[in-house]
């Protein structure tokens, strides 16, 4: 292999330069939307009733949105990241119907569930803050429209977001998640201070402590997140001199997801409790115990949400199923072992015991510190705090991968 002309590297950069800008921008108009208020609404009255209700808080900390504050675009990435979810889930259930799709047709698909996700979780916000909302009649009459009004402005937002997202992935760096980067990044120091309710103390020392435990942190994140066990593949039909191929199943198979979705899935249940009179009657009080960051009870099953979503992430990602199926397709396998469900169960046992190790490490994370937070108040804040940070080195991690790809593209060619 020869290096390219200098004028291809020249190129490489252009294009490169060209998406930094092209992200740049679609985050300068996702940011701007974020401080724009929905129209008919008193915003004061808005704020103190979406920051009652603590889901909204905490969902906000992981998808980078603006939930507590009642802008046009506050759902932020919520309902498309959510709804890429289950479209994942769906397409590994490997069904017919779906595989007879063509592109354009799974594209609407997945709109359509964006949709319907946006409007249940516009109707959400809109219900949380009924009474924030000024008189606006439709003309001549007496019909105040001003909830439907705020209703499509966040619908619309949502669907606004999406097409963002996806203008970033075709143009610009980081994918359709890169727009949640700044959101995260401005929410550390809050999430940090009072994430979960109980205010850390700020003082030099303790932000000696967090400066030292995040560098130790980003260190063992970043080298476990690019961890991965490489099973060789054995491919009789291709010429295979060059270098040998393998199929790589990374250490971390969930990636960051448990953490974006386990503290929303873990609050919803609390979104039905009054936050002003807090839990009446026997079954409000046992919901907010055991969806409690303060109880042994609600970390019990808060770990538990963290663990299940971890494996359940794990395999909408790595997709055993499919992997094994592709292999027999195209002639390939793995040393020793026969192709189709001796494969699949090859490599379900590997995703087993890499998935159990990578969620104990989660769990460390997730739990560690609301345990010594039953002792240490504002310790339990390291929660969502270490979370939001992992949610950030998997995110770079994927822009530095495309950067590099940008950069090497065209820069060799075979003789």
């Amino acid at each position: 292999m020869i290096p390219k002309k200098r004028g291809n590297i020249r190129m490489n950069k252009h294009l490169f330069l060209k998406r930094i800008l092209w992200t740049a921008f679609f985050v300068v108009i996702y940011q701007m939307g974020q401080h724009i208020y929905i129209p008919t609404i008193d915003i004061f009255s808005a704020q103190q009733a979406l920051g009652s209700v603590p889901f909204f808080r905490l969902v906000a900390l992981t998808t980078g949105g603006q939930m507590s504050v009642p802008m046009i675009l506050s759902l932020g990435m919520r309902p498309y990241m959510t709804g890429m979810i289950i479209w994942q889930a769906v397409m590994a259930m490997d069904l017919d119907s779906v595989k007879r799709m063509t592109l354009r047709q799974q594209g609407y698909v997945q709109r359509l569930i964006t949709l319907v996700l946006a409007i249940i979780q516009s109707v959400e916000m809109v219900y949380a803050m009924d009474r924030s909302f000024k008189p606006f009649y439709l003309p001549g009459t007496e019909i105040d429209i001003s909830m439907v009004i705020g209703l499509i402005v966040l619908i619309a937002g949502a669907l606004f977001t999406t097409w963002l997202a996806d203008l970033n992935a075709q143009k610009g760096l980081g994918g359709t998640v890169a727009l949640i980067l700044p959101g995260i990044f401005a929410g550390l120091p809050e999430t940090l201070h009072s994430g979960l309710g109980v205010v850390f103390p700020q003082t030099m020392q303790n932000l000696i402590w967090v400066a030292v435990v995040t560098v130790i942190f980003v260190v063992i994140i970043v080298f476990l997140n690019q961890g991965e066990l490489r099973i060789p593949i054995q491919r009789p039909l291709l010429e295979a001199s060059y270098a040998s191929s393998y199929l790589p199943i990374r250490f971390f198979t969930a990636g960051a997801m448990p953490f974006m979705f386990a503290t929303s899935f873990f609050s919803f249940p609390r979104y039905f409790i009054n936050s002003t009179m807090g839990p009446v009657g026997r079954w409000q009080k046992i919901i907010f115990q055991w969806t409690s960051f303060s109880t042994i009870q609600g970390i019990m099953l808060y770990g538990l949400v963290t663990i299940l979503l971890g494996y359940a992430f794990g395999l909408i990602n790595l997709q055993p199923t499919d992997e094994a199926k592709q292999l027999k397709e195209s002639g390939d396998y793995i040393f020793g072992t026969y192709p189709g469900d001796s494969t699949e169960h090859l490599i379900m046992h590997h995703f087993w015991v890499l998935s159990f190790w990578s969620n104990l490490v989660l769990l460390l994370v997730a739990v560690g510190p609301l345990i010594v937070g039953l002792k240490i108040p504002g310790v339990a804040n390291f929660s969502p705090f270490l979370g939001s940070i992992m949610i950030l080195v998997t995110i770079i991690d994927t822009i530095k991968e495309q950067v590099l790809a940008l950069w090497n593209k065209d820069r060799y060619h075979i003789i």
